[in-house]
């Protein structure tokens, strides 16, 4: 842990406030030491608190809730799974039912719910929910907001019906006499002279303060520069052996990380036990005990990653994006993954994640963003994966719109058709796959829908699963047969180019699975469900 930590009465006496108000909001500008002045006290009256924090710049409400159930599931797997089972509450019933999962876990204790960076939350779902809560009255519940601007939430209205305590940033500015505290706790008994030289440079800005403290203690003399980026340079990068500025150097675009995850991204085995020893005393990295991760000062994080900026030739930027990106795919983390493989510009990545199974559970999830990054991927690298593409198109289709997505359909025939190098069996598979999308832009009819429910269970079960008779599935000549006897779909349909080029070329695929069970059967028509039960098994 931290050693040199600055008690300083006045921000206590105001923190106290946060057991007597349903919401506090703790406003400064970085570096101002807002997160270390509350996690500090909490711990120090052993207040039971949990600490969440907004990753990075977001709009999504969708996001940063499942960010946030995320890093609740660290600190109490039963609590964040039960918010985890459902989506971002974006009415009234469903932000009721959180409220109430919220309160059962609460009960009559005073828990305090923490959640810092809250000015990277540009959602004013959010901003409701969490006024919601405030005005629910959840007892035992008090939430504090760390936020380097206002949040946008009512807060004078609040205020007004002594709901809402507000600290603002002047309180946090270290005073002549507090820099005089400060240095004494790294050994250093300085005049006031030399504090008033301090506070004039630094403007009470407590970051400013110690990286000055840290250079007098290397070299016994005060010469405060001219910016805090050339006081960054000299007194930072003088503390480091060139192995731990690389280290940093490549977690510096991380928002906090296990020791694991640094070995990886840094490619360094020596990484862990060097982000290890550096927090144990360093005011810039810290640890959370909790979670078990570690989390760089913003201001240092900047710092690095401008550093790398300016020194192309130090790491390869491209090659930290793919391993962090590489690491969020293995753990489970699909979206915070391949928006590090979009940094990195591997596109090839991005559609291979489109042709896994489950994507469109994600996609569901994060419409707008999986938009937004689809649109960053160049036209030759969707064609190079067709997969992948039309997977991301079936979605577009019956999801965002049914008439851009009939283009995108007229788009890719016209790429394959031009393309005179692309084999005749792959022509099968894209018209098949396409065949499969554009069906859905027509009105099917209840008994078409039965006729497509029957054959696609028994065409998509698994090898070696028995079917409602007790038997195996039906093979490709069976389910055509089917076919013919209801007479509901000819050769020349779409249903016949799934049979042809999915069981002779490629075998039953998840793309396929996708369509028939999350878009027709459920979407479709749901006229047509008791037919569908009545037809194959569930």
């Amino acid at each position: 842990m931290i050693k040199n930590i600055l008690k300083r009465e006045q921000i206590s006496a105001q923190l106290k406030n946060i057991f007597d108000y349903r919401l506090t909001v703790v406003v400064a500008a970085m570096g101002y030491g807002k997160t270390t002045s509350v996690k500090d006290y909490l711990d120090e009256v052993k207040a039971k608190y949990i600490w969440l924090f907004v990753e990075s710049d977001e709009a999504s409400a969708q996001y940063i809730w499942d960010s946030f159930t995320r890093q609740l599931a660290k600190i109490d797997p039963e609590f964040g799974n039960r918010l985890n089972t459902s989506d971002f509450p974006i009415d009234a019933p469903q932000r009721d039912r959180v409220i109430n999962i919220v309160a059962d876990y609460v009960s009559a204790d005073n828990i305090i719910l923490v959640i810092d960076d809250y000015h990277n939350a540009n959602s004013p779902e959010l901003d409701r929910l969490i006024e919601r809560m405030v005005r629910a009255d959840i007892g035992g519940l008090h939430i504090v907001l760390i936020s380097r601007i206002k949040p946008e939430i009512n807060i004078d209205e609040l205020q007004l019906k002594g709901y809402c305590y507000l600290i603002k940033s002047n309180l946090f500015e270290l005073s002549k006499e507090e820099i005089k505290e400060y240095f004494k706790l790294f050994g250093h008994d300085i005049s006031s002279d030399t504090a008033e030289e301090v506070h004039r440079f630094s403007e009470g800005w407590i970051t400013a303060v110690y990286l000055i403290i840290q250079r007098y203690c290397e070299t016994g003399e005060l010469k405060p520069d001219r910016n805090l980026e050339s006081l960054l340079k000299t007194a930072v990068m003088s503390r480091y052996t060139p192995v731990e500025v690389k280290i940093l150097l490549a977690l510096s675009f991380l928002d906090d990380f296990t020791l694991q995850q640094a070995a990886y991204v840094a490619d360094d085995p020596a990484a862990a036990e060097t982000i290890q020893r550096l927090s144990i005393d360093d005011f810039l990295i810290r640890h959370d005990e909790r979670t078990g991760t570690y989390k760089m000062h913003n201001i240092f994080r900047s710092f690095f990653q401008k550093l790398l900026e300016e020194r192309p030739g130090e790491l390869q930027l491209r090659d930290i994006h793919k391993r962090s990106g590489e690491w969020y795919i293995a753990v489970g983390n699909v979206l915070l993954g391949l928006k590090a493989f979009l940094k990195a510009e591997e596109y090839d990545l991005i559609l291979a994640e489109f042709e896994k199974p489950g994507i469109t559970k994600i996609l569901d999830r994060y419409p707008r963003l999986f938009l937004e990054l689809f649109e960053q991927i160049p036209a030759e690298v969707k064609y190079r994966r067709p997969i992948g593409y039309l997977t991301y198109v079936d979605y577009y289709i019956t999801d965002v719109d049914m008439k851009g997505g009939a283009t995108l359909l007229a788009q890719i025939e016209q790429y394959y058709q031009a393309d005179s190098a692309t084999p005749p069996v792959f022509h099968r598979i894209e018209n098949a796959g396409n065949d499969i999308v554009r069906s859905f832009c027509f009105p099917f009819t209840p008994r078409d829908i039965t006729v497509i429910a029957i054959v696609a269970h028994h065409l998509l079960a698994p090898v070696g699963d028995v079917g409602a008779h007790g038997r195996q599935p039906f093979h490709g000549g069976e389910c055509l047969s089917i076919l013919a006897v209801f007479g509901a779909i000819d050769d020349s349909s779409f249903m016949s180019l799934i049979l042809h080029a999915f069981l002779r070329e490629r075998g039953p695929d998840d793309i396929t699975r996708q369509i028939f069970h999350r878009r027709v059967i459920f979407r479709r028509n749901p006229v047509a469900t008791e037919d569908i039960e009545a037809g194959m098994p569930p």
